[in-house]
Formats: structure tokens, sequence, C-alpha cells
């Protein structure tokens, strides 16, 4: 557990706001290289506009045993997991300051932690470097970019690696280890971008002026900034985007009557901005009977932990990833009130979350 504090609190410590993941890519890769493991870079960063691409690791026994003729194509039912992070962290970038006390890990003088998802990533590696890097051959590794402005990175992983796999564990549920998030809500991706005869003073207070009002909607909306264009939207500028819950017509509904109230206000025009839907997310819900859940709640059982079946209130990678055909579940790994200066991660649950790991390779 030493170990894998060390790594948190190095980690922590390094710069990696969305799209801008660059130094925290390079330290991981050449930590996963030194495990034995392959890494490849996607080309996520050409389609986000980001310093990195997502990162895909891999034991190089995957390509001996399953052939270059068999490479990226579909599994057998029952092989293949990817463990997915997300290497993206909201503001502030790093954490400068940190305390250890009585078991946890948290932020000094109120600065985020940034355990969302760094302490996802320092379970993988720790587990990683408890293994000595003897991952299994049909399992996978994905580090991804950009997650906090919409689980973006996620979209563009590449189909041919995803189809290695036939589930996926997301490390990234604000709960104990042993939970297991069977349900996520439907959503929707809403972009909302300045008009582009504004300057870019007008534009800047004109998203401040809609941040501000989205914040206070009845509806649940997470309203999300983007500073850079978004080359995969057709984004050329800076602007919003805004999250909202429902399946793809209710959540258009409920977007379109947003901005008839806001417009109704009459402190912005119609022609200064424009929104579109972006993506919508058809949410997942599992029963936790499933064939492929058994050997983790298994594995739960042999480590003393209880199993919980809980619906989430958000949605994460692993709707994205089911959507895309690939059943995943995320999984709760000890992080607390994530996103707040009270954000701190419980030690034992990362060890536990190891072992987890280290079991579940040997199942």
């Amino acid at each position: 557990m030493d170990q894998a504090l060390k790594l948190l609190e190095e980690l922590v410590k390094i710069e990696s706001l969305p799209r801008q993941e660059k130094e925290l890519s390079s330290f991981l890769r050449s930590e996963l290289i030194s495990l034995g493991l392959v890494v490849e870079e996607d080309g996520a960063a050409d389609r986000l506009a980001g310093s990195s691409g997502n990162l895909l690791a891999w034991n190089p026994a995957e390509l001996r045993e399953a052939g270059s003729a068999r490479e990226g194509s579909a599994r057998e039912p029952g092989s293949g997991l990817l463990l997915v992070a997300h290497m993206d962290r909201e503001f502030p970038a790093a954490a400068e300051s940190i305390t250890t006390s009585r078991g946890y890990l948290a932020g000094k003088e109120g600065s985020v932690l940034g355990a969302d998802n760094l302490a996802g990533i320092s379970i993988i590696l720790g587990w990683l470097r408890a293994v000595r890097g003897k991952m299994p051959a049909d399992w996978g590794i994905a580090l991804t970019v950009a997650e906090e402005i919409g689980l973006l990175g996620a979209r563009y992983l590449p189909e041919d690696f995803l189809t290695r796999f036939s589930r996926a564990l997301i490390l990234d549920g604000e709960a104990p280890v042993g939970t297991i998030y069977t349900s996520e809500p439907p959503a929707a991706l809403f972009s909302l971008v300045p008009a582009e005869r504004l300057t870019a003073a007008e534009a800047k207070l004109m998203l401040q002026y809609l941040e501000a009002k989205l914040s206070l909607a009845a509806i649940p909306v997470k309203v999300l900034y983007f500073d850079s264009p978004l080359p995969a939207a057709g984004i050329k500028r800076a602007g919003l985007l805004a999250a909202v819950r429902g399946n793809r017509q209710m959540a258009v509904n409920s977007w379109n009557n947003l901005i008839d109230e806001i417009l109704q206000k009459g402190a912005i025009n119609k022609a200064d901005f424009s929104t579109r839907m972006l993506f919508s997310y058809p949410g997942l819900n599992f029963s936790g009977g499933e064939d492929w859940l058994i050997p983790l709640k298994q594995v739960f059982a042999r480590n003393s932990l209880e199993t919980k079946l809980l619906p989430s209130s958000g949605i994460s990678e692993a709707s994205v990833l089911t959507s895309r055909g690939l059943p995943a579940v995320n999984l709760g790994i000890g992080v607390e009130a994530v996103h707040t200066s009270r954000e701190r991660v419980k030690l034992i649950e990362l060890h536990r979350m190891i072992e987890v790991l280290e079991n579940l390779s040997n199942f």
C-alpha cells in the first residue's frame, strides 16, 4: 500500500487538465513500458485538438497468442478484459500541497486532490507493479483523455482495439471498493458557441452569463467550459458544453426549453450563439447477474468485500463503451467528494482494489 500511496502522491502533482495531458501521458507511457507492456497512443489528440491521445497498453504475449491474422478481431465471450481510467482532471491542474492523515490522502489549503481519476490510474499501476507486469494475455489498459469535458476520449478509442475485449471495468467510482454501478441514466451533450462576429471579450462575457444561468437551471445540467476548438465536433472557438440527463428526445426538449427561458430574459439574442446536440449516451442498465460480472463478484467475496449493486446518478465512460458494444461498468475505488476542496481517497481502498485486480487476473 505504501507503494500505491507514493505513486498517487507523485501523480497528483502532474498537470493534467482536459486536452492538456501530455506531461502525465509521457510519465505513464514510460511506466507502462518499464513494466514490459506494449504501449501506443491513438489519434484522439488530433480529433480533440489536445496534447495527447488515449494511451493503449497490452501484454506483448497477446500478439503472439492471437497471431497477426486475429489482431483486432472479436474474441470469444468471456475473454478479453479492458481496464479503463482517465488521465485528465478538473481545475486546478495539479495539487501542489497534499496531506496524509487518518488513512486518507487529501489536498491541503483548499486544493482539489485530483484523485478523480488519478486514484484509478495508481491502482492499475500499483497492481502491475505487484504482479511485475504479468498482465493476462487477453487483458488491456486504456488511459483516456478529455473525460471531464464530456467523456470525449473514450468516444475515440480505436474500434480495432476495443474489439479485442468482451467487457470493461472503469476504475472511476465515488464509492467503496465492492461497489458496482450497474445502471447509468441516459444523457446528451450539447455545444453552445458564440457567434464568430463577436469579439473575444464579448464572447467571454456572454459565456460567463450563460454559464451562470445554466447553473441555476431547474433540470440537472452539468456545464463544462472548453477554451479552444474541438475539430471532431466542428467547433472553431471556445464555448460551453452542457450535459443534460434524459433520453435523446427528452434531453433535446429540456435543452431547447432551457435556452428559450434564457433568451426570454433579453440579455442576449439568439443570433449571438449557436447550439446543437453533439452526442447522446443511452446510459446502461445491467441486472448485476450477468455472467461476465460473476468472477468480479466472487473475487470481492474472497477478499471479504460486500458486493453492492447500485444505480449511478451520473454517467461515466462505462456508458460510452457499452453504447459502442463493449459491456462496461464503473467500480467504486474509495474516492470521496470529487471535484471539491474536500476530495480525498481512502488509502486502504487503494490496497483493496489492487488486491481485487491481483485475484481477478489469476481467476
